[in-house]
């Protein structure tokens, strides 16, 4: 059974979440700021979906964080991407209707995420699904103590003239409009914000709690929370030697340069020799392990970690002992 079909989430318990409240509430605001408005978007064919809708609809709130009921605990696992990709039926190759997005974001965000668990979570094969054996890992410690959500919560995508669907923005070092998009997103005021929140949520209650991990989908979101990290004040090490603290000084942290850059080791060499991030006052005082892990629509390609099988015998284990050591 998938763990999208046992899992407990915080809007089956009608949970408040002040988070996820400003996200559905004020999303909608970063649109009339200059670089991010329709008509903007529209002219570069780089943006949020939610705002490069049909003339007929207004402007769309951006997607909630996927809660557990315990997502705040401090063993629970914080799973970290990029940005969303376009899920809206009538413009991308999911099948969440236009219509019944409308007629959510007339409600509260719990409204939307029973939809969006119903037709885009449960069954989806190049995301959801692939992460499921990674969720049940740390699902020993409770069905409910997971969170979800990427760096930027709109739906990044590219429009082409006379293309019926919208293409996911597709980093690479070519395309320097796809990481200027990225990165305004991602470097937001309030996405910022709303990520440090959520990462730091319920850890100043319990300050002798084990580290948190922090599971980072690919090069970009692992870049983008460790310079997000920095910007907090905090200090973090590369777990394989005590060496000087990482710094974000080099060409290929600036912006938005980060996007297609690694901030440290390749994930492979990770692989073969475990090794991820400690944040926190030292390195054995970490107060969040930042673990990066191949995105999932890379895991079905056997060059590189076929149903995370890797990550699950090696490196997980090994950031466990590390951290009850």
């Amino acid at each position: 059974m998938s763990f999208w079909n046992y899992a407990d989430f915080a809007f089956q318990h009608e949970m408040v979440d002040p988070i996820n409240d400003e996200i559905w509430s004020q999303s909608v605001k970063i649109h009339g700021e200059k670089g991010f408005t329709p008509a903007e978007l529209a002219a570069s064919g780089y943006g949020a979906q939610q705002a490069m809708l049909p003339a007929e609809a207004s402007v769309l709130p951006w997607v909630p964080d996927v809660l557990g009921s315990e997502w705040d605990h401090p063993e629970a696992v914080h799973i970290v991407g990029m940005a969303y990709a376009g899920f809206i039926k009538e413009l991308s190759d999911r099948c969440f209707p236009l219509e019944e997005y409308v007629k959510d974001s007339k409600g509260s965000w719990r409204d939307f995420a029973r939809t969006y668990l119903s037709l885009v979570i449960r069954g989806d094969q190049k995301y959801y699904e692939p992460l499921c054996p990674v969720l049940e890992y740390f699902a020993s410690s409770g069905r409910s103590r997971f969170c979800l959500f990427d760096l930027c919560r709109a739906s990044l995508v590219k429009r082409e003239v006379n293309r019926p669907r919208d293409k996911p923005i597709r980093l690479s070092k070519a395309d320097p409009l796809a990481q200027k998009c990225v990165a305004s997103y991602c470097e937001h005021r309030e996405s910022q914000r709303w990520t440090w929140d959520r990462l730091s949520g319920g850890l100043a209650s319990n300050p002798k709690s084990s580290a948190r991990p922090v599971i980072a989908l690919g090069l970009t979101a692992e870049h983008g929370l460790l310079k997000l990290f920095l910007g907090n004040k905090q200090h973090i090490w590369d777990s394989s030697a005590e060496r000087k603290p990482w710094s974000d000084r080099s060409k290929n942290s600036a912006s938005p340069l980060w996007t297609v850059n690694y901030a440290g080791s390749k994930l492979g060499k990770r692989l073969q020799s475990p090794t991820w991030w400690c944040v926190g006052p030292s390195l054995y005082e970490a107060k969040w392990h930042i673990i990066p892990i191949y995105h999932p629509s890379f895991v079905s390609r056997s060059c590189y970690d076929p149903g995370y099988k890797r990550t699950l015998e090696r490196l997980l284990p090994a950031a466990a002992v590390f951290q009850n050591g």
